[in-house]
């Protein structure tokens, strides 16, 4: 193959309960594998990634969102050029894939405000400056 990697285990991130992912995790941190990749999705992918932090797993953690769908539908090359190259992939995602069209709107209102309450009301050198 075009690479020398050497795979494992693995398994779907669809767990019934917490024990089901814990014993997930314990199984990772025995075989202790130099890389883990997930991709469970946005939020499910980062709270497994500090669960498995936390639980002791030492080795590199690589979250990939949708990648491993989007490689199975088209290849490696998901995205067309133009998108590629102008860095704009999530306008692609917007458009191509419309489970994401809600969290993209939901960020592009959510995070402004966040940010700009977090600077003007919590930041203690700006108190009194407004």
């Amino acid at each position: 193959g075009k690479y020398d990697i050497s795979i494992v285990g693995y398994r779907n991130g669809f767990f019934e309960n917490e024990i089901e992912k814990t014993k997930s995790i314990e199984t990772i941190k025995k075989i202790d594998p130099d890389i883990v990749i997930v991709g469970m999705g946005i939020l499910n992918q980062e709270k497994f990634s500090i669960d498995l932090r936390s639980a002791g797993y030492n080795g590199f953690i690589i979250t990939c969102g949708g990648f491993i769908h989007q490689t199975a539908m088209r290849g490696v090359d998901f995205y067309p050029r133009v998108f590629k190259k102008s860095g704009l992939r999530f306008l692609y995602r917007f458009y191509k894939e419309k489970h994401t069209r809600k969290r993209y709107l939901k960020a592009l209102i959510e995070l402004p405000t966040a940010f700009i309450y977090d600077l003007y009301y919590k930041d203690p050198k700006l108190k009194g400056q407004r």
